[in-house]
């Protein structure tokens, strides 16, 4: 049997190219099976939404993936069927919402190859495909963000229950939908409207909601307000359905909305259509409209999960990049500087700064965007010199893609960091650490608790809204996202031991949470093995005591007592009488 291997590039690119075709074929075949289906929108809908409700979250997101996929085409294609919904029908929809959440999974490894050729291996044998990724960079990308939602629910969870007795699906349970009369739906709603102030909090949202910015035909504020009234009703139907065992998918005409609107939000009928169809195509077909009946079928639960603010933002930068950049770009870049301040900045042993200049040592140096400073008892200060990244979160591979390569923004990012690494060991570099210290942390007795001198150590890294190091495995710099590094500093207490630990050692935590996988499956008359990956356990970011618990305090005092300070010995192993050290 004649086989084909990815022993040379132009064999490895011809293999991948059949299998794009493969894979392309299998989803046409499905789509057209899918628009003979009668009410072919509302059962997927309602699918996906079993899967959340019934089975579990991973399994709810995997049947979002593909109804992601499936939709769009369906719309282009559907009129209203012929064919009822039957057993069969049922059938093909099931598996036409896992065959294409496997090809979103195969659509990523051909993009990941395209980044490396040699990523990804490729080999087929007659009828037999055989697709390995070698890049462990990309299943790890994928647990981190899996992580860093597990921690931002937990949280929300606490947040939202902190002071009641009852879930909101136990108020809601044996209750009439919006029956305002009845005082369990009146505090069930209260308790939503504050999961949905969190939920709001937690999303890529670096604009103020009454912000004027114009969207074009409709401002930012307009855009939020209705926004918010979809939230709120995703989030309730999400909650009932749960509580009483009722149907997933909500529909609306489309004017049921829109006077909706006009009397709760005071928004006016024709911005309203626009912000509503707006939504609707941003929302990655958990808020689908059917042009042809004027009417939107919500999927609550894949609807309020999802950052609707990033997707609207990010469609206006695909529709027009030059007045996003003058609009919103300023903005979203010094969110995500302005919030990693404020959480080191919570931490009374750190003093933070941000925007800080260095073109008038060398005109070509980039700025710091964020340097935290904390004061370490018997060795001095520990600096955390950050390039921030704050792009709009992808949701495809061949988004991720943006980050690598010449102009790719982590790669410019870590030529930033050399930049700023020579700098700092140069000895103006040096100069500015050590008066930096001084200058921020002058309230200090020096005399007192360093009377020799100090040690100053840094640590570069480079923090993004979203990557964590995907496509750099052999990266120099760590490479973080900016919810996770919150998460590490809020459990920190403000022990800069244990950020550096977490910092240092965070692909290996990821690696012992991962379980790598040889999948098999066919397509068509092809059998396909590919590898994947499972989260086989969460790794815990344990409460750490520093500052609470006066270990800060009492470092401070033994060090004072004994007389010991770290840079008496670099001095007595070094014989020098440098009155300060660095470690960068």
């Amino acid at each position: 049997m004649k086989s084909q291997d990815c022993g040379d590039g132009q064999n490895n690119t011809k293999i991948r190219s059949e299998f794009d075709d493969l894979i392309e074929r299998e989803l046409a075949e499905y789509v057209y099976k899918l628009c003979r289906i009668n009410d072919v929108i509302q059962i997927i809908g309602e699918s996906v939404e079993y899967y959340y409700k019934n089975i579990g979250f991973i399994q709810g997101e995997r049947a979002r993936l593909g109804a992601e996929i499936l939709l769009p085409l369906i719309l282009k294609k559907y009129k209203k069927g012929s064919a009822s919904a039957s057993s069969d029908s049922i059938k093909v929809i099931t598996e036409a919402l896992q065959y294409a959440s496997d090809y979103r999974n195969y659509r990523d490894i051909i993009f990941h190859s395209y980044n490396d050729n040699d990523s990804v291996s490729w080999q087929k044998i007659g009828n037999k495909f055989k697709i390995i990724n070698h890049d462990l960079s990309v299943y790890r990308q994928l647990l981190a963000e899996m992580h860093s939602s597990i921690f931002s629910s937990k949280n929300m969870s606490k947040k939202i229950y902190s002071d009641n007795d009852k879930t909101i699906e136990e108020l809601l349970k044996g209750t009439k939908n919006f029956d305002y009369e009845n005082k369990n739906v009146v505090k069930a709603s209260n308790y939503i409207l504050k999961e949905l102030q969190i939920k709001l909090d937690s999303f890529f949202s670096y604009i103020e909601p009454d912000s004027e910015i114009s969207f074009g035909q409709y401002n930012y504020s307009d855009f939020f307000k209705v926004y918010h009234m979809m939230m709120f009703y995703a989030l309730y139907e999400r909650h009932n359905s749960r509580a009483n065992n009722l149907p997933g998918v909500i529909t609306y005409t489309e004017e049921e909305l829109i006077y909706a609107a006009e009397q709760n939000i005071q928004i006016e009928k024709s911005k309203c259509k626009k912000i509503l169809l707006d939504i609707a195509s941003a929302s990655r077909s958990t808020f689908v409209y059917l042009k042809t009946d004027s009417i939107y079928y919500l999927f609550p639960t894949a609807f309020s999960l999802l950052d609707g603010i990033s997707s609207i933002l990010k469609q206006y930068a695909q529709l027009d990049s030059d007045a996003f950049s003058e609009r919103f770009a300023g903005l979203i870049g010094d969110g995500l500087v302005n919030e990693i301040k404020s959480e080191f900045s919570c931490c009374r042993n750190f003093r933070t700064l941000t925007d800080l200049k260095l073109d008038k040592y060398d005109p070509s140096l980039p700025d710091i965007d964020v340097m935290a400073i904390s004061y370490e008892p018997s060795l001095g200060f520990h600096f955390f010199i950050a390039e921030v990244k704050n792009n709009l979160p992808a949701t495809w591979a061949k988004e991720y893609l943006k980050a690598s390569g010449s102009k790719g923004f982590i790669s410019k990012a870590l030529s930033q960091v050399d930049k700023v690494n020579k700098f700092l060991n140069s000895e103006d570099g040096q100069r500015l650490l050590f008066e930096t210290a001084i200058k921020e942390f002058s309230h200090l007795d020096m005399q007192k608790l360093f009377p020799t001198g100090f040690t100053v150590t840094v640590n570069q890294l480079i923090i993004t809204s979203q990557n964590m190091g995907m496509f750099f495995s052999d990266k120099h710099t760590t490479i973080i996202e900016g919810e996770m590094l919150r998460h590490i500093i809020r459990a920190s207490d403000g022990d800069t031991n244990y950020i550096l630990f977490h910092l240092k050692n965070f692909d290996k935590i990821l690696d012992e949470c991962l379980e790598l996988l040889e999948l098999q499956t066919k397509i068509g008359k092809f059998e396909v093995t590919y590898n994947s990956f499972k989260m086989k356990q969460i790794f815990d970011l344990s409460e750490n005591k520093y500052l609470s618990d006066g270990t800060f305090e009492e470092l401070e005092r033994s060090s004072i007592e004994t007389g010991y300070r770290f840079i008496d010995q670099l001095i007595s192993d070094n014989g020098n009488n440098q009155k300060y050290d660095l470690d960068i």
